[in-house]
């Protein structure tokens, strides 16, 4: 987070609660996992996060190739290119179901250290539907994740002693089975085919308790009024005024910084400080900080 404030959590349409909340503070997936652990009223609610899913597709050297391999770019706050367009990625995926960075822009989010990517093909996933497929995690026996779904699910969950938490919370609300929701390779090759880009994104959702607790890489659902962004509001932000601590000079100084800087004579201040010396008023003498 960019500064202390208090956590909200605006509900409406994505672009209109995007317009309330600083999105250099919005959560990532597993921050909001993480609060659910203390924050009970955190687990009915569905969110949008920071996290950014972007596919490509590229050939065995890692270029671009509309015949090659569906790839997945799980990218944090920083790199999240939808927040840094909000109003085109939503424009975007309202007309298209998708957000078609421009190609430009997606260095910054594929050559970033802390992108986790990986081959969709690799993750096992399930499901019939064209265009969302998934694959599952058990809450009791998480370790069961291979090393391709693993590292999703802990950009999902937490990592670590943060997974297990999450996992016990899960299992112990009744949550058996949970699932995180990846675009079907097949639909990926077709857009980028059809709009002859180099990749396409959507939004990344945290679904509430009530809703089995999905997470999907590949929500398009910005007009959803029950939705929200976890983060500080900008009202917050706009009211946090900086204090700034006051100066204190000899005597010397200012009247050196007025000779250079202001029509006030340096005589004129040695009068005033004659005066303040004979009102018993005490000069402070001493280097300024």
């Amino acid at each position: 987070m960019s500064i202390d404030a208090k956590l909200e959590n605006p509900q409406g349409k994505l672009l209109v609660v995007a317009r309330q909340v600083d999105l250099s503070t919005v959560q990532h997936a597993c921050e909001i996992q993480k609060d659910r652990l203390t924050d009970m009223t955190l687990r009915d609610m569905s969110f949008w996060t920071a996290d950014f899913p972007l596919y490509t597709m590229e050939d065995r050297e890692g270029k671009f190739d509309l015949n090659g391999d569906v790839f997945l770019y799980l990218a944090d706050r920083k790199h999240n290119l939808a927040f840094q367009h909000i109003d085109d990625a939503v424009a975007d995926i309202k007309a298209n179901d998708n957000f078609f960075p421009d190609d430009s822009d997606i260095g910054s989010v594929i050559n970033a250290k802390s992108t986790l990517r990986v081959r969709v093909n690799d993750l096992g996933l399930q499901g019939t539907d064209d265009e969302l497929l998934y694959f599952v995690i058990d809450t009791k026996n998480y370790s069961k994740m291979d090393k391709f779904q693993r590292p999703v699910a802990e950009r999902v969950h937490g990592k670590g002693r943060a997974l297990y938490r999450t996992m016990k919370m899960l299992s112990d609300a009744g949550e058996k089975k949970i699932s995180v929701g990846i675009l079907n390779p097949k639909y990926v090759q077709k857009k980028l085919q059809e709009h002859g880009k180099q990749s396409l994104a959507r939004v990344f959702a945290l679904d509430s308790f009530v809703n089995n607790s999905v997470a999907s890489a590949g929500s398009r659902d910005v007009d959803d009024y029950g939705g929200r962004l976890r983060g500080v509001l900008l009202t917050s932000v706009a009211g946090k005024q900086e204090i700034i601590a006051p100066k204190f000079y000899d005597i010397s100084q200012v009247i050196a910084e007025s000779s250079r800087e202001s029509s006030f004579a340096p005589d004129q201040i040695k009068i005033m400080q004659n005066i303040l010396e004979q009102n018993n008023y005490k000069i402070i003498k001493g280097e300024s900080r």
